[in-house]
C-alpha cells in the first residue's frame, strides 16, 4: 500500500502485532485502582490531538494534550500505528500517573489480538483496558439486555472480550483486556466509571481533545508542543 510518498507493508505490521500480542498479561498486575485514566484522539484535517485524562476516586484531576500531524492513514485493524505515537506523548506528560487507563479502542478484541489498548499498554508496560462502541472482531451469540449484564465475545474457543450493558438506556459496548488487567476487572472498572455510554475518563478526554483541535491554527505551531495542563 502506498500512502503519500512512502509505502506501508501491512504484512510486516501484522507480524509486529502478533509478536506484541504474545506479551499480553491477562491477569491483574497493578497495586491499586484509585486513579483511572482515559485517552482519546480528535482530528482537524490531517492533525490529531490526543488527550490523556486522570480521574481519582471518580473525580477529574488532570489532562494533558499532544498535537501533531498524522502521516499514517486510517486502516482498520492498524489504528495503533496511526494514533499510538501521539497518545503515548500525551500519557507521558501526565503528572498524575493512572493506575489503569481506558482506551477509546480495542485491546485483545482484535484479529491479531493487538488493538491499540494492548499495543500501547505493552509498549509503556502499563495496565490498560480496551473500550469500543462497535464489534471489530469475534463472535457474539446475543446482546445483554439489563444494566450490568455482559455476554462474552468469542474467537474460536477463546474469550477475547465482553459485550457489556454499562448504562440502563444506551446500547451495549465492547470491553477487552488491554494489558495487565483481567477481563472481569476491566468490566468492573468500566461499569464503575460509566455515567453515559462512554466511560467518563474517555468521555472527558474526547471533550477536551475535540475542543482544543477546533481552536488549532495551521499557521502556528504553538499547540503542537503540547498544552501543559487543563483546569
Amino acid at each position: 500500500m502506498v500512502f503519500g510518498n512512502f509505502s506501508i507493508d501491512l504484512n510486516e505490521l501484522e507480524i509486529i502485532q502478533r509478536k506484541i500480542s504474545k506479551e499480553v498479561i491477562e491477569t491483574d498486575r497493578f497495586n491499586k485502582k484509585e486513579k483511572i485514566g482515559g485517552v482519546d484522539v480528535a482530528y482537524k484535517k490531517d492533525y490529531a490531538c490526543a488527550c490523556a485524562t486522570v480521574f481519582k476516586n471518580k473525580k477529574f484531576v488532570e489532562a494533558k494534550l499532544h498535537i501533531e500531524r498524522m502521516r499514517f492513514p486510517y486502516i482498520p485493524g492498524f489504528l495503533s500505528f496511526r494514533e499510538g505515537p501521539v497518545i503515548i506523548k500525551a500519557i507521558e506528560k501526565l503528572d498524575e500517573k493512572p493506575d489503569i487507563t481506558i482506551f477509546d479502542g480495542n485491546g485483545i478484541l482484535h484479529p491479531r489480538f493487538c488493538g491499540i489498548a494492548t499495543h500501547v499498554g505493552i509498549l509503556l508496560n502499563i495496565p490498560t483496558i480496551g473500550f469500543a462502541k462497535k464489534l471489530l472482531y469475534g463472535r457474539l451469540r446475543a446482546e445483554p439486555k439489563k444494566f450490568g449484564e455482559y455476554v462474552p465475545v468469542i474467537d474460536r474457543e477463546k474469550v477475547i472480550g465482553a459485550c457489556l450493558k454499562n448504562t440502563e438506556k444506551s446500547k451495549p459496548i465492547f470491553v477487552s483486556i488491554g494489558h495487565r488487567v483481567s477481563l472481569k476487572t476491566a468490566i468492573n472498572i468500566v461499569l464503575e466509571n460509566s455515567i453515559f455510554r462512554v466511560p467518563e475518563p474517555v468521555r472527558k478526554a474526547h471533550e477536551i481533545a475535540s475542543g482544543k483541535i477546533k481552536k488549532f491554527s495551521f499557521r502556528t505551531s504553538k499547540f503542537i508542543d503540547g498544552l501543559k495542563e487543563i483546569n
